[in-house]
């Protein structure tokens, strides 16, 4: 790690305090982040001091993405967006090497194929539910004409 990386590194409670005061939401952001940062390989322990320190634009992409509500919190230095970035030719090879590689055109067709099938069955999953609803709402109307023809008021 050389310097530059160093200079980067903030405390994850100051941080944290500086985007809210509610200690549960800090308590929240503290826990979630933390294995957000383990499970992908991103925190760094102090061992002098036993506090993390991370990465600043890891953490306020991180909060950006997980905690919409805290964007206006976030300093300004670290409120700008990805696209406000230096282009040369390392960036270009970084997106070219993030993009899904298919090994056949028919593996890319499957792959639209079996997407298209999740959304065919969210849809058809959702039709049921608005059906349930409406059967559900016409036995509640019937229920509540029956209240009123026999004269009970309903339970508060």
């Amino acid at each position: 790690m050389d310097v530059e990386d160093v200079a980067r590194l903030i405390p994850l409670n100051g941080a944290i305090r500086k985007l809210t005061t509610d200690l549960k939401l800090r308590k929240r952001l503290h826990d979630n982040y933390k294995y957000h940062a383990k499970k992908n390989v991103l925190i760094l322990k102090n061992n002098k001091t036993e506090y993390y320190q991370v990465d600043a634009k890891q953490f306020y992409d991180w909060v950006k993405q997980k905690f919409p509500l805290l964007k206006a919190n976030i300093p300004e230095e670290h409120r700008l967006t990805a696209f406000q970035v230096v282009f040369n030719s390392q960036n270009a090879l970084h997106a070219y090497a993030l993009t899904p590689k298919f090994s056949t055109l028919d593996e890319a067709e499957q792959i639209i194929q079996d997407q298209a099938d999740e959304i065919r069955d969210l849809k058809n999953t959702i039709e049921e539910h608005k059906k349930t609803l409406a059967e559900v709402k016409i036995k509640a109307d019937k229920w509540d004409r029956w209240i009123k023809e026999k004269g009970y008021s309903r339970v508060k």
